[in-house]
């Protein structure tokens, strides 16, 4: 690997510090690190104190800080634009599990009532084949009242065309 006196490449950049070439952007994006650009190439300034790390240790953007809070977190803490929106959008989840929760409790109530109402139903009796056949609706065929004799007309396409 070879290192210029103006820096790293930023693939080489990721591999000394153990981390993705994705993430060596994005701490480029939030300026916690430092790069030059010379003939079209970006060079990443690595500090002498900075560690770096094997490749197979985690990611440093999944570590977090001292106090807990991740490199992002802070990023949020710190912008008041971003602070209002985070704020609201908590709100908006805990007001979503709170219609959770009561979603859940209907739900519970109406199985009971569906097993209580189950419970109450006569069993059901299977029918005869017979009377299967008196009670299909599809088998008989309207039947006029008595005294009406029905006008028996031919097919659209016979009135059309002149057939028999």
């Amino acid at each position: 690997m070879i290192i210029h006196q103006s820096g790293v490449t930023i693939k080489e950049a990721a591999q000394l510090l153990g981390i993705s070439e994705a993430a060596v952007r994005q701490r480029l994006l939030r300026r916690t690190l430092t790069s030059t650009r010379q003939n079209g190439r970006v060079f990443v300034l690595l500090p002498e104190d900075m560690e770096t790390k094997s490749a197979d240790s985690t990611p440093d953007d999944t570590i977090p800080e001292p106090d807990g809070t991740p490199d992002d977190m802070r990023l949020v803490e710190d912008n008041p634009i971003v602070l209002p929106l985070v704020s609201q959008l908590r709100d908006e989840v805990a007001f979503l599990r709170q219609q959770v929760e009561i979603k859940d409790r209907q739900i519970g109530e109406l199985h009971v009532l569906l097993q209580v109402s189950q419970r109450q139903l006569p069993p059901v009796v299977p029918s005869t084949a017979r009377d299967n056949e008196q009670e299909s609706p599809m088998q008989s065929a309207p039947v006029a009242p008595e005294g009406v004799q029905r006008e028996i007309r031919p097919s659209w396409w016979r009135r059309l065309f002149g057939g028999e």
